[in-house]
């Protein structure tokens, strides 16, 4: 089934996501209870900067706890999922991924049936590649970063 004009989305267990996958959706899911003992900690609810936003599962959740909400997903399809199942006047979603310098990037499919598993591959291609300061937050009260191994590299810039 094919959801509004996003060709090749389907909906599942109430969830907007690309009709290849069968193997994230579960799995994150499964990760939820992550969520509850995060927030326990977060005392600024002002502004969240999440990056692997992948259909909108956490997004969904944080865009709930704070104030402004801005979310990273460099696969197109994940991203196309990510904005219908997070809506919200705050919510703010880029089709970019997170890195250590402002670069191009191209998605690599590791295992098509996964979307939670693809790898973006910095300094070539055609998808834009931010650092998590490239924008003018303020009141930054979490930084959830979701990105296949490429964490530190995000956070260099940062510190």
């Amino acid at each position: 089934m094919t959801v509004g004009p996003y060709e090749g989305l389907t909906i599942r267990n109430g969830w907007v996501v690309p009709e290849i996958d069968t193997q994230c959706l579960p799995s994150v899911l499964n990760e939820t209870p992550k969520f509850e003992v995060v927030m326990k900690y977060v005392k600024n609810k002002g502004v969240c900067i999440q990056a692997g936003g992948n259909i909108g599962v956490f997004p969904h959740l944080l865009s709930k706890e704070f104030e402004w909400f801005y979310s990273y997903e460099p696969d197109l399809a994940n991203f196309r999922a990510m904005k219908l199942n997070t809506i919200g006047d705050n919510v703010t979603c880029f089709f970019s991924a997170i890195g250590e310098k402002e670069s191009k990037g191209i998605m690599r499919v590791i295992d098509p049936t996964n979307i939670g598993a693809h790898r973006i591959e910095f300094n070539e291609g055609g998808i834009p590649v931010e650092t998590i300061d490239s924008k003018l937050y303020s009141e930054v009260g979490l930084i959830w970063l979701d990105i296949e191994g490429a964490e530190l590299l995000a956070l260099k810039r940062w510190y």
